[in-house]
């Protein structure tokens, strides 16, 4: 499940900006769960990886605790590939700062999340959503945006 370090960014072609999807891990792990899957992390993470773009995904550090496979996800986090934030903080501080920063080099970030507080409070950044949808023995995963139309600038 090594997904590498994610470094790469796709140019925005409309805007003449770099795209760069900011994922809230946590969010997406947990979300319709009682238990955080790390499937779904992977699932979400390989669907930027397959148009190209590399997001930065971050993780609030309690992630490990609640998560079902922790030697797997630890792995992501030693090769920086899932960002986790120090003990007794919060991602979304850490979202939204990256957001910012990103935003005043020119960069285009999208938040990765369904967390409507965190989408609300980013505002250099636009708000990606998703879905899993049950499909006989996998789950579909959604976007709106869809992921081409951001891979393209145009979202």
């Amino acid at each position: 499940m090594d997904l590498g370090p994610q470094v790469n960014f796709r140019p925005d072609a409309t805007m003449g900006k770099r795209v760069v999807p900011i994922v809230d891990a946590s969010n997406v792990a947990r979300v319709s769960s009682e238990k955080a899957k790390l499937d779904r992390l992977v699932c979400l993470l390989n669907r930027f990886k397959q148009i190209a773009l590399n997001p930065i995904c971050i993780a609030d550090a309690n992630l490990w605790r609640l998560i079902d496979h922790g030697e797997s996800y630890e792995k992501m986090v030693a090769a920086r590939t899932v960002l986790q934030t120090p003990a007794g903080s919060c991602a979304d501080t850490f979202i939204i700062g990256t957001a910012e920063q990103l935003s005043r080099k020119g960069v285009l970030p999208y938040l990765v999340t369904n967390d409507r507080k965190l989408a609300e409070s980013a505002t250099p950044a636009r708000n990606v959503k998703f879905l899993f949808v049950p499909w006989e023995k996998e789950e579909l995963l959604l976007f709106d945006p869809a992921l081409e139309k951001l891979a393209e600038g145009v979202g």
